[in-house]
């Protein structure tokens, strides 16, 4: 385990001459923080360090950090203090009355010292009793966590490894051994787009709940209940419809529009009789619309579609119509659509001619808007630690997962990086990244294994 110190610097005495009392309000100061420190670090399971504060009659001239008022820090800089040398020292200031002084400017500007925190300490060193606000603790503490991972990354050299500063793969959350790795699709509450998207989400199916429940009650539905799904590219619409029909307990019929030829689709969608076309069957052809009524239908990639095949859709959504190709009759059946699109509807909706039935877009009851990961930057390290602990990617091994560890350098590159291709691209760079690190049978994912 590293050691780092913390030097505390108070004046020994107010201007009065009293014994000031900074050093004990800088000791409890300093003791919360690393106090906190140490809690966070073993809760989230990072290896780092253990910071130590130096005591009152020690020199600790190679201190990493300095503590203290800015009179003081100026006097441990000085030539007198025999800490004159060339290099920079870590500080963070505190205040005893709040003021910014001539000696806080001095300290600033001094080639000496690098100021990362100016903290205020006026209740705290009045000698009153009061205490550091509990941000301010918090402050220091996050400044121990970044030294002490600046540290490592200076001793790499001296062979402290990019190994000892790591968390282990649930440091974020764990998920049950029962649980499948399918829990990582989607955290509604943790971004503030998460929290929207949620709300959209569940209101929406409270709507298609209330409906599911009077049929099986006995009542016949009366109308379409429809979903439009909106978002970019591998963001998770296909897994957002599965999660809406298994909250209904509902299989899901998928149908996906830009993997069927244009003249293919009526055909899928509405069925056909004898005759509609050459080669047709010879007796009549129910569509999914038919064949699966009061099931989820989830129509992918629906911005594929050509106008009159909109045009008809639009004429199901507004009163359950099905009419076979070929056929002059028409029957009714009711189901709940769950459609989804990469294009930006809610965009071409302002267009003068846009490429779509703009109806289309207000005939669905709910849309919902699935952020991208750019847009859910609160979520990323959340995702990055539910899919280490996916088996399918992170293969078990004597029955725990191979790669046990991440190392903060390469959280904060996963962290950084953009991801075009959104949640599947995330996936398949750690999926990747674990595959080298297995393969060189190491325990903790590094930058190596995601920059190759």
């Amino acid at each position: 385990m590293m050691r780092l110190t913390v030097k505390l610097c108070a004046a020994p005495a107010d201007i009065n001459g009293k014994p000031s009392g900074h050093r004990k309000a800088l000791e409890t100061f300093a003791e919360d923080a690393v106090k906190h420190y140490g809690l966070e670090s073993g809760e989230k399971g990072e290896v780092s360090a253990e910071w130590k504060i130096a005591g009152k009659g020690e020199e600790a001239s190679d201190a990493f950090l300095f503590v203290g008022t800015p009179k003081s820090l100026l006097g441990v800089f000085s030539n007198k203090d025999g800490n004159s040398g060339d290099e920079s020292h870590y500080c963070a200031a505190v205040l005893p009355d709040n003021q910014w002084d001539e000696d806080l400017n001095k300290l600033l500007q001094n080639p000496r010292s690098n100021v990362l925190a100016v903290i205020r300490g006026k209740n705290a060193l009045c000698g009153s009793g009061g205490k550091f606000r509990e941000e301010d603790v918090l402050q220091l503490a996050e400044i121990l966590k970044s030294l002490a991972r600046r540290y490592v990354r200076a001793r790499a050299e001296d062979g402290i490894s990019e190994e000892t500063l790591s968390k282990s793969i649930d440091w974020k959350c764990s998920i049950p051994e029962k649980v499948s790795g399918s829990s990582s699709f989607i955290s509604f509450f943790s971004d503030p787009a998460m929290t929207k998207m949620g709300r959209e989400l569940k209101a929406a199916l409270l709507d298609l709940d209330i409906s599911t429940r009077a049929k099986n009650n006995g009542r016949k539905w009366d109308k379409v209940h429809s979903i439009l799904l909106l978002g970019e590219t591998g963001t998770g619409k296909s897994l957002a419809a599965e999660w809406i029909a298994n909250q209904l307990s509902s299989p899901m019929f998928p149908l996906n529009m830009a993997s069927l030829p244009h003249n293919m689709v009526d055909l899928e969608l509405f069925g056909s009789v004898p005759g509609a076309y050459t080669g047709a069957d010879n007796k009549p052809r129910d569509g999914i619309l038919q064949a699966h009524a009061e099931k989820v239908i989830f129509l992918d990639e629906i911005g594929e579609m050509e106008l009159e095949s909109q045009a008809r859709l639009l004429k199901y959504l507004d009163c359950g119509e099905v009419r076979r190709m070929g056929d002059t009759k028409t029957s009714q059946h009711f189901s709940i659509i769950v459609a989804a699109t990469n294009r930006p509807w809610d965009q071409w909706v302002q267009m003068e001619n846009p490429p779509f039935h703009a109806d289309l877009f207000y005939r669905f009851d709910h849309v919902v808007k699935i952020p991208s990961l750019k847009e859910r930057k609160k979520d990323m390290r959340l995702l990055i630690s539910l899919l280490l602990q996916d088996t399918s990617i992170n293969k078990k091994n004597g029955g725990e997962c191979r790669v046990k560890r991440i190392s903060i350098d390469a959280i904060e590159y996963l962290e950084d990086a953009s991801y075009p291709g959104n949640f599947r691209d995330i996936r398949e760079r750690i999926r990747s990244a674990l595959g080298r690190a297995a393969s060189e049978g190491a325990s903790v994912l590094c930058l190596r294994h995601l920059i190759h």
